[in-house]
Protein backbone atom coordinates (compact mmCIF):
# COMPACT_ATOMS: atom_id res chain seq x y z
CA UNK A 1 0.00 0.00 0.00
CA UNK A 2 1.21 3.45 -0.52
CA UNK A 3 1.32 5.82 2.55
CA UNK A 4 -0.03 9.23 2.00
CA UNK A 5 1.81 12.01 3.84
CA UNK A 6 -1.82 14.06 4.31
CA UNK A 7 -5.40 13.49 4.38
CA UNK A 8 -4.89 15.77 1.11
CA UNK A 9 -3.59 12.70 -0.49
CA UNK A 10 -6.80 10.53 0.05
CA UNK A 11 -8.25 11.60 -3.19
CA UNK A 12 -4.94 10.89 -4.77
CA UNK A 13 -4.69 7.33 -3.43
CA UNK A 14 -8.55 6.55 -4.85
CA UNK A 15 -7.64 7.39 -8.22
CA UNK A 16 -5.11 4.49 -8.47
CA UNK A 17 -5.90 1.75 -10.22
CA UNK A 18 -5.97 -0.54 -6.75
CA UNK A 19 -7.43 -3.65 -6.56
CA UNK A 20 -9.40 -3.85 -3.71
CA UNK A 21 -11.78 -7.15 -3.82
CA UNK A 22 -10.41 -10.73 -3.67
CA UNK A 23 -12.27 -11.08 -7.27
CA UNK A 24 -10.18 -8.45 -8.99
CA UNK A 25 -7.43 -9.76 -7.40
CA UNK A 26 -7.88 -13.47 -9.22
CA UNK A 27 -8.95 -12.15 -11.93
CA UNK A 28 -5.74 -9.94 -12.29
CA UNK A 29 -3.45 -12.27 -11.37
CA UNK A 30 -4.77 -15.30 -13.76
CA UNK A 31 -5.96 -13.47 -16.44
CA UNK A 32 -5.17 -9.62 -16.77
CA UNK A 33 -1.17 -10.23 -15.46
CA UNK A 34 -0.31 -13.27 -17.92
CA UNK A 35 -1.82 -11.47 -21.31
CA UNK A 36 -0.63 -7.99 -20.26
CA UNK A 37 3.64 -10.16 -20.14
CA UNK A 38 2.42 -11.89 -23.29
CA UNK A 39 1.93 -8.69 -24.84
CA UNK A 40 4.88 -7.26 -23.54
CA UNK A 41 7.14 -9.91 -24.06
CA UNK A 42 5.92 -9.59 -28.02
CA UNK A 43 6.02 -6.23 -28.22
CA UNK A 44 9.84 -6.86 -26.53
CA UNK A 45 10.93 -9.20 -29.60
CA UNK A 46 9.76 -7.76 -32.12
CA UNK A 47 10.97 -4.21 -31.40
CA UNK A 48 14.49 -5.88 -30.64
CA UNK A 49 13.69 -7.34 -34.30
CA UNK A 50 12.82 -3.99 -35.90
CA UNK A 51 16.03 -2.19 -34.07
CA UNK A 52 18.20 -4.76 -35.67
CA UNK A 53 17.24 -4.70 -39.13
CA UNK A 54 16.87 -0.79 -38.89
CA UNK A 55 20.48 -0.59 -37.72
CA UNK A 56 21.61 -2.81 -40.62
CA UNK A 57 20.14 -0.27 -43.00
CA UNK A 58 21.97 3.12 -44.30
CA UNK A 59 19.95 5.92 -42.47
CA UNK A 60 19.75 8.00 -46.08
CA UNK A 61 16.18 9.13 -45.73
CA UNK A 62 14.96 11.36 -42.77
CA UNK A 63 12.10 9.00 -42.09
CA UNK A 64 14.85 6.48 -40.96
CA UNK A 65 15.73 7.67 -37.67
CA UNK A 66 11.90 8.21 -36.85
CA UNK A 67 11.38 4.59 -37.55
CA UNK A 68 14.34 3.92 -35.16
CA UNK A 69 13.47 5.97 -32.59
CA UNK A 70 10.10 4.85 -32.84
CA UNK A 71 11.35 1.05 -32.10
CA UNK A 72 13.66 2.29 -29.94
CA UNK A 73 10.95 3.72 -27.36
CA UNK A 74 8.22 1.15 -28.05
CA UNK A 75 10.72 -0.97 -26.68
CA UNK A 76 11.38 1.01 -23.29
CA UNK A 77 7.45 1.21 -22.87
CA UNK A 78 7.39 -3.01 -23.37
CA UNK A 79 9.69 -3.31 -20.92
CA UNK A 80 8.75 -0.98 -18.55
CA UNK A 81 5.36 -2.82 -18.92
CA UNK A 82 6.48 -6.07 -18.59
CA UNK A 83 8.44 -4.86 -15.34
CA UNK A 84 5.23 -3.06 -14.14
CA UNK A 85 3.26 -6.34 -14.37
CA UNK A 86 6.27 -8.12 -12.71
CA UNK A 87 5.79 -5.59 -9.73
CA UNK A 88 2.09 -6.10 -9.87
CA UNK A 89 3.11 -9.91 -8.88
CA UNK A 90 5.40 -9.41 -6.50
CA UNK A 91 2.90 -6.61 -4.77
CA UNK A 92 0.44 -10.02 -3.60
CA UNK A 93 3.54 -12.65 -3.51
CA UNK A 94 5.44 -10.75 -1.51
CA UNK A 95 2.32 -9.02 1.26
CA UNK A 96 4.88 -8.55 4.04
CA UNK A 97 8.12 -7.09 2.03
CA UNK A 98 9.76 -3.89 3.94
CA UNK A 99 9.32 -2.83 -0.15
CA UNK A 100 6.01 -1.07 -1.41
CA UNK A 101 5.99 -2.50 -5.13
CA UNK A 102 2.45 -1.07 -5.79
CA UNK A 103 3.35 2.34 -5.35
CA UNK A 104 6.83 1.31 -7.34
CA UNK A 105 4.93 0.13 -10.20
CA UNK A 106 1.89 3.04 -10.23
CA UNK A 107 3.92 5.72 -9.76
CA UNK A 108 7.32 6.51 -10.87
CA UNK A 109 7.26 3.59 -13.51
CA UNK A 110 3.78 4.11 -14.47
CA UNK A 111 4.34 7.97 -15.47
CA UNK A 112 7.94 7.05 -17.46
CA UNK A 113 5.91 4.33 -19.18
CA UNK A 114 2.95 6.65 -20.13
CA UNK A 115 5.46 9.60 -21.44
CA UNK A 116 6.50 7.12 -23.79
CA UNK A 117 3.61 6.09 -25.02
CA UNK A 118 2.36 9.83 -25.44
CA UNK A 119 6.06 10.39 -27.68
CA UNK A 120 5.25 6.99 -29.58
CA UNK A 121 2.13 8.87 -30.31
CA UNK A 122 3.75 11.63 -31.93
CA UNK A 123 6.46 9.86 -33.70
CA UNK A 124 3.73 8.51 -35.16
CA UNK A 125 2.19 11.44 -36.23
CA UNK A 126 5.41 12.78 -37.35
CA UNK A 127 6.02 9.79 -39.55
CA UNK A 128 2.83 10.14 -40.84
CA UNK A 129 2.70 13.88 -42.08
CA UNK A 130 5.89 12.89 -43.76
CA UNK A 131 4.18 10.02 -45.76
CA UNK A 132 1.45 12.59 -46.30
CA UNK A 133 3.99 15.38 -47.77
CA UNK A 134 5.08 12.34 -50.16
CA UNK A 135 1.49 11.90 -51.35
CA UNK A 136 0.47 15.71 -51.72
CA UNK A 137 3.62 17.45 -52.27
CA UNK A 138 6.22 15.19 -53.35
CA UNK A 139 8.31 17.58 -55.60
CA UNK A 140 8.62 19.65 -52.22
CA UNK A 141 9.24 16.95 -49.15
CA UNK A 142 12.50 16.45 -49.94
CA UNK A 143 12.94 20.79 -48.77
CA UNK A 144 10.93 20.65 -46.12
CA UNK A 145 11.24 17.13 -44.07
CA UNK A 146 15.20 17.40 -44.07
CA UNK A 147 17.02 15.27 -41.65
CA UNK A 148 18.51 18.29 -39.47
CA UNK A 149 14.64 19.30 -39.00
CA UNK A 150 13.79 15.89 -38.39
CA UNK A 151 16.05 15.26 -35.91
CA UNK A 152 15.32 18.55 -34.27
CA UNK A 153 11.43 17.61 -34.40
CA UNK A 154 12.54 14.26 -32.29
CA UNK A 155 14.67 15.89 -29.69
CA UNK A 156 11.81 18.33 -29.17
CA UNK A 157 9.20 15.98 -28.72
CA UNK A 158 11.76 14.11 -25.93
CA UNK A 159 12.12 17.03 -24.62
CA UNK A 160 8.82 18.36 -24.09
CA UNK A 161 7.67 14.98 -22.45
CA UNK A 162 10.59 14.39 -20.55
CA UNK A 163 10.20 18.77 -19.45
CA UNK A 164 6.78 17.53 -17.79
CA UNK A 165 7.31 14.61 -16.44
CA UNK A 166 10.55 14.53 -14.59
CA UNK A 167 9.65 17.25 -11.87
CA UNK A 168 7.38 14.68 -10.93
CA UNK A 169 9.33 12.02 -10.79
CA UNK A 170 11.84 13.82 -8.59
CA UNK A 171 9.28 15.19 -6.31
CA UNK A 172 8.25 11.97 -5.75
CA UNK A 173 10.90 10.56 -3.71
CA UNK A 174 10.79 6.85 -1.64
CA UNK A 175 11.03 6.94 2.23
CA UNK A 176 10.52 4.83 5.10
CA UNK A 177 6.82 5.30 6.11
CA UNK A 178 5.28 3.79 8.89
CA UNK A 179 2.03 1.65 8.79
CA UNK A 180 -0.43 2.17 11.02
CA UNK A 181 -0.55 -0.13 14.18
CA UNK A 182 -3.58 -2.74 14.74
CA UNK A 183 -4.88 -3.29 17.91
CA UNK A 184 -3.61 -7.11 18.26
CA UNK A 185 0.28 -5.60 17.56
CA UNK A 186 1.21 -2.48 18.90
CA UNK A 187 4.53 -2.74 16.89
CA UNK A 188 5.56 0.15 14.74
CA UNK A 189 6.49 -1.11 11.17
CA UNK A 190 7.85 0.62 8.50
CA UNK A 191 8.05 0.15 4.81
CA UNK A 192 9.96 1.81 1.98
CA UNK A 193 7.07 3.75 -0.03
CA UNK A 194 6.58 6.82 -2.14
CA UNK A 195 5.81 10.06 -0.57
CA UNK A 196 3.07 11.97 -2.39
CA UNK A 197 2.17 15.60 -0.58
CA UNK A 198 -0.41 18.22 -1.94
CA UNK A 199 2.51 19.22 -4.62
CA UNK A 200 2.69 16.30 -6.20
CA UNK A 201 -1.21 15.58 -6.23
CA UNK A 202 -1.58 19.09 -8.06
CA UNK A 203 1.30 18.69 -10.35
CA UNK A 204 0.00 15.07 -11.19
CA UNK A 205 -3.28 15.96 -11.59
CA UNK A 206 -2.13 18.98 -14.22
CA UNK A 207 -0.01 17.23 -15.80
CA UNK A 208 -2.16 14.55 -16.44
CA UNK A 209 -4.76 16.90 -18.04
CA UNK A 210 -2.12 18.90 -20.27
CA UNK A 211 -0.76 15.50 -21.40
CA UNK A 212 -4.25 13.44 -22.31
CA UNK A 213 -6.66 16.27 -23.81
CA UNK A 214 -3.56 18.61 -24.99
CA UNK A 215 -0.82 16.66 -25.83
CA UNK A 216 -2.26 13.05 -26.42
CA UNK A 217 -5.13 14.30 -28.43
CA UNK A 218 -2.98 17.19 -31.03
CA UNK A 219 -1.68 14.06 -31.84
CA UNK A 220 -4.43 11.78 -33.05
CA UNK A 221 -5.96 14.85 -34.42
CA UNK A 222 -2.60 15.25 -36.49
CA UNK A 223 -2.13 11.56 -37.42
CA UNK A 224 -5.52 11.61 -38.70
CA UNK A 225 -5.74 14.11 -40.78
CA UNK A 226 -2.24 12.95 -42.29
CA UNK A 227 -4.22 10.25 -42.97
CA UNK A 228 -7.22 11.63 -44.72
CA UNK A 229 -5.34 13.91 -46.96
CA UNK A 230 -2.86 10.85 -47.84
CA UNK A 231 -6.31 8.88 -48.61
CA UNK A 232 -7.87 11.58 -50.49
CA UNK A 233 -4.61 12.46 -52.48
CA UNK A 234 -4.00 8.92 -53.78
CA UNK A 235 -7.92 8.48 -54.34
CA UNK A 236 -7.27 11.77 -56.60
CA UNK A 237 -4.21 10.70 -58.50
CA UNK A 238 -5.59 7.79 -58.95
CA UNK A 239 -8.64 9.61 -60.53
CA UNK A 240 -6.51 11.45 -62.61
CA UNK A 241 -4.60 8.53 -64.10
CA UNK A 242 -7.86 6.32 -64.91
CA UNK A 243 -9.20 9.23 -67.09
CA UNK A 244 -6.05 9.53 -68.94
CA UNK A 245 -5.83 5.76 -69.30
CA UNK A 246 -9.79 5.72 -70.54
CA UNK A 247 -8.88 8.16 -73.37
CA UNK A 248 -6.18 5.36 -74.63
CA UNK A 249 -6.59 3.21 -77.16
CA UNK A 250 -7.05 0.36 -74.05
CA UNK A 251 -10.14 2.16 -72.63
CA UNK A 252 -11.87 -1.41 -72.60
CA UNK A 253 -9.22 -2.97 -70.62
CA UNK A 254 -8.85 -0.18 -68.23
CA UNK A 255 -12.00 0.22 -67.53
CA UNK A 256 -12.85 -2.73 -65.57
CA UNK A 257 -9.59 -2.83 -63.65
CA UNK A 258 -9.26 -0.92 -60.14
CA UNK A 259 -8.43 3.13 -60.22
CA UNK A 260 -5.48 2.67 -57.45
CA UNK A 261 -2.38 0.28 -57.87
CA UNK A 262 -1.35 -2.56 -55.62
CA UNK A 263 1.57 0.16 -53.18
CA UNK A 264 -1.24 3.02 -53.42
CA UNK A 265 -3.62 0.21 -51.44
CA UNK A 266 -1.14 -1.20 -49.31
CA UNK A 267 -0.26 2.51 -48.37
CA UNK A 268 -3.49 3.15 -47.58
CA UNK A 269 -4.54 -0.11 -45.59
CA UNK A 270 -0.89 0.63 -43.93
CA UNK A 271 -2.64 4.29 -42.48
CA UNK A 272 -5.85 3.48 -42.32
CA UNK A 273 -4.95 0.77 -39.63
CA UNK A 274 -2.28 2.77 -38.27
CA UNK A 275 -4.94 5.39 -37.35
CA UNK A 276 -7.38 3.20 -35.88
CA UNK A 277 -4.56 1.21 -33.81
CA UNK A 278 -3.05 4.23 -32.58
CA UNK A 279 -6.69 5.83 -31.56
CA UNK A 280 -8.11 2.34 -30.11
CA UNK A 281 -4.77 2.29 -27.65
CA UNK A 282 -4.85 6.10 -26.57
CA UNK A 283 -9.00 5.54 -25.22
CA UNK A 284 -8.72 5.26 -21.38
Amino acid sequence: MIVPLNESTNEFMEDLPLLSDELAKVLGLSLVIPINCIVSLTGILANVLNVIILSKLDFNQSMSYGTMTLSLTDLTVSYLQLTSEILYVLHYVLDDSVIDFMSLSTLPIGWMRYTGLNISGWITALIATERCFCVVIPFHVKRLCTRPLYIIALVAIYCVYFGFVIPVIILERFTWQPLPADNYNATVHYVLTVAVDDTIVTLEKLLDSVCVFGFALLSQIVLLVSTICMVSALRETARFRTSIDSCSTHRESTLGRSSLSVKEKRLIRVAVWLAVVMFVCSIP
